[in-house]
């Protein structure tokens, strides 16, 4: 789906062009006959597309080497740049045999676009990425601490051991290498890391480490080397939630979530413990309905809680009712998360979007003006992934982000 986004508004952007609009539309379509008889027909070969994207950017994007190469030997410039500077080098990283055919045209293997990336930070999101690392190390591009974390994400532990080799960190006070090979379900990859000198008890900026990434994954073997090298049962995030928490709340297969409770249980981690909320895992547990769980809880002499739910008064408004008094309340919802974050989610603008849109086709008054708004955030949230995915990058969590997003825009009636 975020492919087809990304060749939808770069079919957009092609009627836009400055030069040889046909030129761009034969790299599209593959047709190296038409491209190589426009060229001979004087065609702009540096034709570029409302962003600046070149014709050669194009051709790395939507086609193949042999039109690289048609490009290249009728003068494409190899290192123009667009309006987010970016280079077909840039685009080219993940690719083996179209990044060698740049640098071998004298492309800049040190250039940096706007939001900081490089070839190596684009080729490093790629799976297998080493022989990539390996040319562009070669030619002059220098090791950056930032490509470890996500090699370790892509539990690529090649391209892990030749960072390491060039001179690259293992992981620093932050954790965060080994959270991303812990996302990866790399064990191997979490091993070396620490082995090579990433610290096991590093917190992040908003609280929390390694092991509440562990807890969450339900990896309890991980979790005991992690426990061994100095990380802490005593962590919790930034709202206050155990280990023990979030092992109950994982999103693991339930043996596997009880695996993870059973292991936190038999390093004596209190089952009492409470957020920031007053909550525990006992509660949590509960209220997901998770027997299995509670039971494991209960006999550890977890406290059970007997919880009060609301029920409805004695004439309470009708649904009709309700919804025409929570829906103006679920029209702003995403405004004052994307002003103090610059995003937004799903629960707070894609689902909130959908809900209006059925709404309104339910007949219901909405507001309309807060509902282009809303689609406006969303829009400017999904805008930084666009680059990212023409360089042939993966999204990783931001997939999700992406994800709902799209499905609120379509709700909403966006275009794209």
């Amino acid at each position: 789906m975020s492919r087809l986004l990304v060749l939808l508004l770069m079919a957009h952007c092609a009627l836009l062009a400055a030069g040889s609009p046909g030129l761009l539309v034969a790299i599209r379509n593959g047709d190296h006959s038409t491209a190589q008889k426009l060229l001979r027909a004087a065609a702009v070969v540096n034709t570029v597309d409302s962003d600046g994207t070149t014709a050669l950017m194009h051709a790395v994007i939507e086609s193949d080497t042999k039109m690289m190469r048609l490009l290249i030997d009728g003068g494409a410039n190899v290192n123009a740049k667009n309006a987010l500077d970016s280079t077909a080098l840039m685009y080219a990283a993940t690719n083996l045999a179209k990044t060698r055919l740049l640098l071998d045209a004298g492309a800049d293997v040190k250039v940096t676009g706007k939001r900081g990336a490089t070839p190596m930070s684009i080729a490093v999101t790629t799976f297998g990425s080493t022989p990539v690392l390996k040319l562009l190390t070669a030619r002059g591009a220098q090791p950056e601490d930032r490509l470890m974390a996500p090699a370790a994400s892509k539990g690529d532990l090649e391209a892990i051991r030749f960072l390491l080799s060039i001179g690259v960190r293992a992981g620093d006070a932050t954790g965060a290498t080994i959270s991303a090979a812990i996302t990866g379900r790399c064990e191997a990859c979490v091993r070396l890391l620490v082995e090579k000198g990433a610290p096991a008890n590093g917190v992040r900026p908003n609280g929390g480490g390694v092991l509440n990434d562990t807890a969450k994954r339900a990896m309890p073997e991980i979790s005991q080397f992690l426990l061994d090298h100095g990380a802490s049962l005593e962590s919790r995030d930034r709202e206050g939630f155990t280990l023990l928490m979030q092992a109950v709340l994982s999103m693991e297969a339930r043996a596997d979530r009880d695996r993870m409770v059973e292991w936190l249980l038999s390093k004596g981690v209190d089952p009492n413990a409470t957020n920031d909320r007053g909550d525990t895992a006992y509660q949590l547990a509960a209220r997901m309905g998770i027997p299995s769980t509670v039971e494991l809880l209960a006999k550890a002499r977890a406290k059970g809680i007997k919880e009060e739910w609301p029920r409805a008064a004695a004439g309470s408004p009708s649904a009709e009712a309700a919804v025409k008094k929570i829906l103006p309340l679920i029209e702003i919802t995403g405004e004052p998360v994307y002003k103090s974050r610059s995003c937004v989610s799903c629960h707070n603008n894609s689902l909130p979007a959908m809900t209006v849109a059925l709404a309104r086709k339910k007949g219901f008054a909405v507001n309309e003006g807060q509902a282009k708004k809303e689609l406006g955030f969303a829009v400017d949230t999904d805008m930084p992934y666009l680059e990212p995915m023409r360089m042939g990058s993966t999204i990783g969590g931001g997939s999700d982000t992406l994800g709902y997003t799209l499905m609120g825009m379509a709700a909403a009636g966006y275009p794209a």
